[in-house]
């Protein structure tokens, strides 16, 4: 429950960087995210979709 808790917060700051264009700090709580839950697509999804908005 607690790591569900963690990467939902990681996620909310993800979006934060996505919506500001913190490409630096969005690919450092990507990869965060990404060492906790390595198996969840979403995460992944989330991270193209930052990305792509950022013209990256």
């Amino acid at each position: 429950m607690f790591l569900e808790l963690v990467t939902d917060v990681l996620g909310m700051i993800l979006d934060s960087c996505r919506r500001n264009g913190e490409i630096e700090l969005g690919t450092i709580v990507a990869k965060e995210i990404f060492e906790m839950e390595p198996v969840d697509a979403g995460n992944y999804v989330q991270l193209a979709h930052s990305f792509a908005s950022m013209n990256k």
